[in-house]
């Protein structure tokens, strides 16, 4: 995901802390992460691991085929530049 574009994390993991009446801190507790890192998840300035996301959707007794749908790893690496 690109600065700017829809953070699909977020839009899906909200509404699922709201279904289950869960703070972002018990989520963070659950999983094994800081509070810090699930805020860094929601604003797409980091993402979570396969493990975490794995995590994620066993706390919110969800299928990790629909979590894993939503996670997109970040890019590593230089970004490319276009050679004119």
């Amino acid at each position: 995901m690109t600065r700017g574009s829809h953070n699909r994390i977020r839009s899906w993991l909200l509404p699922k802390l709201a279904a289950k009446d869960m703070s972002v801190a018990q989520l963070a507790a659950a999983i094994g992460v800081s509070r810090a890192a699930v805020y860094l998840y929601l604003n797409d300035q980091s993402r979570p691991t396969g493990y975490h996301m794995a995590r994620i959707c066993q706390v919110l007794g969800v299928p990790i085929e629909e979590g894993l749908g939503t996670y997109v790893p970040k890019r590593t690496g230089r970004p490319r530049t276009r050679n004119f």
